[in-house]
């Protein structure tokens, strides 16, 4: 099912130990405030927004906690 007009961005990026963390920590939260540019309108936008189907997954283990592959969504509350 697709709400018309609620945003959803969907990312993924690799990060340190120390970002997964407050990556992890963000997750938990009921909602967050996310800045974005709208590229229906070409404007900043800040909308309140949650993570949903957090994953994350270890790329390379290193001496400074390991390099880890992060994706989720974030969608409009």
């Amino acid at each position: 099912m697709i709400d018309e007009g609620v945003t959803e961005i969907k990312v993924s990026f690799n990060v340190s130990k120390r970002w997964l963390m407050k990556l992890s920590a963000y997750k938990k939260l009921p909602k967050i405030t996310v800045g974005y540019l709208d590229t229906a309108s070409i404007n900043l936008v800040d909308k309140q927004m949650y993570i949903e189907g957090f994953q994350s997954k270890l790329v390379k283990d290193t001496s400074y906690g390991g390099l880890w592959e992060v994706g989720f969504s974030l969608r409009e509350f």
